[in-house]
């Protein structure tokens, strides 16, 4: 974050000032059991692979009921439903508002129209589409990790970069690119996850290096330790926090035991770490919330808020009612190795309702933690620390 958090943050944070509060303790979120549950998850989502089989298929089940959609209608939560933001999404309505509107069209307009209308098959124009989200995913989630790194920088008072700090930020990118993007898509062609969609010709029929996949997993597993050592070491010697280090390290940690499990626990376990460090941050962030708008919009949101779990609870609501809606995307998608679709234009509607949900979701959490934004600045800084 840039220096204007911390003005924004200092109004925040005069009890810690007032009071003989242990700086360590302002190193964390909230507190270390807290972080370990939602940030630091990926030291203890490992552990789902020793369940046994009749356990565990249940309980992912249930878990992506409750997190998949909640996690992905977080940052809409946090920008109109919590009054700091109110400012934010004021400013900036076209990105809010007339960007969606204009993604929903153009969605609408390229997967909706029969093969008469729009002489291109409909295959081929869901696979783009399939494509072009599976890259802005990969984007996102390293943003992600990228974003949190610097939430636990900015709490042990390092709010403003100096010229010092720059380079260990941009090694901090790298990491966070080649450890969750560069690896994921690693091991999507190992897995030939892009192989219905036939981008490839069949080049990765079969998958890329099935052969040596051993080989393959080893150079990678070598590849993370030292990204991994090299970090630690660059913490140490610009004297990081150890929650900044311990999330690094969940992260190569996660990763890790992601290249030696089946290829669906792969997917889902850093897909959970992804949905938990969104929904706790909402949820934190929704519970530090102070401002007062005084219109009915406002006050119903600020009682909820309130609530230990209010925040959390609609969301995983919501996300219980809609994942049915929102995985018609996934359908068609099962549908491509046989390179025919099937099913009506209802499947199509809600296909593309949830190719524009994820969409405005990458857009909308950089919209909400876009630190180099002053009025972003301001809303979130108080919710942050």
């Amino acid at each position: 974050m840039l220096s204007s958090v911390q003005s924004s943050a200092k109004s925040a944070l005069p009890v810690h000032r007032a009071t003989s509060v242990n700086p360590k303790a302002l190193a964390w979120v909230v507190s270390p059991a807290w972080d370990l549950c939602w940030l630091l998850s990926g030291f203890w989502l490992p552990l789902l692979v020793f369940l046994p089989v009749d356990w565990s298929e249940p309980l992912l089940w249930a878990v992506t009921l409750c997190l998949w959609i909640a996690h992905r209608l977080s940052s809409a939560y946090l920008a109109w439903c919590v009054p700091e933001y109110a400012a934010v999404v004021k400013q900036r309505l076209r990105y809010f508002v007339g960007l969606p509107l204009l993604l929903l069209v153009g969605l609408a307009l390229w997967l909706l129209p029969s093969e008469t209308l729009l002489p291109i098959p409909r295959v081929w124009r869901l696979a783009l589409v399939a494509v072009m989200d599976y890259f802005w995913a990969i984007y996102h989630f390293a943003r992600q990790h990228y974003g949190v790194l610097s939430i636990y920088r900015s709490r042990q008072g390092q709010v403003s970069p100096s010229k010092a700090i720059v380079p260990l930020l941009r090694w901090d990118h790298y990491v966070c690119f080649a450890v969750s993007g560069g690896v994921s898509l690693m091991m999507d062609l190992h897995y030939g996850a892009f192989d219905p969609l036939r981008v490839w010709n069949g080049w990765l029929s079969g998958g890329l290096w099935t052969g040596q996949a051993s080989l393959l997993k080893a150079v990678l597993s070598m590849g993370i330790g030292l990204l991994w050592s090299l970090t630690l070491w660059r913490y140490r010697q610009h004297q990081h926090s150890v929650p900044r280090m311990l999330y690094a390290s969940s992260l190569c940690v996660l990763t890790l035991v992601s290249l030696y499990v089946p290829p669906v626990l792969y997917f889902v376990l850093l897909q959970i770490q992804h949905w938990l460090v969104s929904l706790g941050l909402t949820q934190s962030m929704t519970r530090r919330s102070q401002q007062v708008i005084e219109t009915p919009w406002y006050r119903f949101w600020s009682m909820i808020n309130a609530r230990a779990w209010g925040a959390l609870g609609v969301l995983v609501l919501l996300s219980l009612g809609l994942t049915r809606f929102l995985e018609a995307d996934a359908q068609l998608l099962d549908q491509l190795p046989a390179m025919q679709l099937q099913g009506g234009l209802g499947l199509y509607i809600a296909a593309t309702l949830a190719f524009w949900s994820a969409a405005v979701h990458y857009l909308y959490d950089r919209g909400v933690f876009r630190f180099s934004d002053a009025t972003v600045r301001k809303a979130a800084g108080p919710l942050l620390f």
